[in-house]
C-alpha cells in the first residue's frame, strides 16, 4: 500500500500539475530510490528462500510423522516401571527417552496431553493410541505389546 502511495505521487504529484522545483525535483527521486531499494530487497529476499534448501524434519530412521514434544521429567518418572519392562525387551532399542524402535522403525513412543498420558504404539492392525495413565491401561497395553513381539518372534 505504501508503494502504491508512493509510486502515484511520483506519478501525479501532489495534485495541481507536477511541481518542477529542485527542491520537488530531489523529494521524487528520493522517493524513487526508496521504491526501487525495497523492491530490490523484496525480490532478493525472494530468491534467498528459493535459493536456500529446506531441510526435512528426520529423526533417524523413525516416522516424523508421529513425533510429539518430549515428556515431561515427571511424567518420565510416573512412567518408569512401564519403562523397564520395554527396555528389557531385546527387540526393542530405546532410541530417546520413551521412544522405541523395532528393526529401525518406530514402534512405540508416549506422549501427554490435557486428558493423560498416552502411547502411539505400531501393532499388527496398525498405529493405536492407547491411554496409559493408570497401571490397568499400562497392563492392557502391556499385554497388547506382547502379543504382538511374540508374533513377530514366532513369524521371524
Amino acid at each position: 500500500m505504501l508503494l502504491f502511495a508512493v509510486a502515484s505521487v511520483l506519478g501525479f504529484g501532489l495534485g495541481g500539475g507536477t511541481p518542477t522545483s529542485t527542491m520537488w525535483l530531489v523529494v521524487k527521486f528520493g522517493l524513487l530510490a526508496l521504491l526501487l531499494a525495497s523492491l530490490v530487497g523484496e525480490l532478493a529476499l525472494m530468491v534467498w528462500r528459493l535459493a536456500s534448501p529446506q531441510r526435512p524434519v528426520r529423526l533417524g530412521h523413525l516416522d516424523s510423522r508421529f513425533h510429539h514434544e518430549p515428556l515431561k521429567a515427571s511424567t518420565i518418572h510416573s512412567l518408569h516401571p512401564l519403562l523397564d519392562v520395554l527396555r528389557a525387551h531385546p527387540a526393542l532399542r530405546e532410541v530417546r527417552p520413551a521412544e522405541f524402535a523395532l528393526d529401525d522403525k518406530d514402534f512405540v513412543h508416549f506422549h501427554e496431553d490435557s486428558d493423560g498420558v498416552f502411547a502411539d504404539v505400531r501393532l499388527k492392525e496398525g498405529r493405536v493410541h492407547m491411554p496409559v495413565s493408570s497401571p490397568a491401561q499400562q497392563g492392557e497395553f502391556l499385554e497388547r505389546i506382547d502379543r504382538t513381539l511374540e508374533a513377530l518372534e514366532r513369524r521371524g
